[in-house]
């Protein structure tokens, strides 16, 4: 059971509301997330973000994925509308 999903990237921190899927390839760990933005500093169209740290807390073990190769694709609804972000 997933406890906690924190995404840290720079100025922009997102808070993970369900962990969907977690697939491993090889070396490659893939998850897919609905997340939920905790606080931007500028809200622009796109942003592009490089993940400084993924930490996974899954039942009281925590778990850090210091490299993401796979594009995560979600949309956020604020007050100007759809923003699409991308992280990697």
């Amino acid at each position: 059971m997933l406890d906690e999903v924190v995404l840290v990237v720079g100025r922009v921190v997102v808070e993970v509301e369900v962990l969907v899927e977690v697939l491993v390839v090889g070396r490659v760990v893939v998850l897919v997330l609905d997340v939920v933005l905790d606080d931007v500093v500028d809200v622009v169209d796109r942003v592009v973000v490089d993940v400084v740290e993924l930490v996974v807390v899954v039942e009281a073990v925590v778990v850090v994925v210091g490299v993401v190769v796979v594009v995560v694709e979600q949309y956020w609804y604020c007050a100007e509308g759809p923003v699409q972000y991308w992280y990697w």
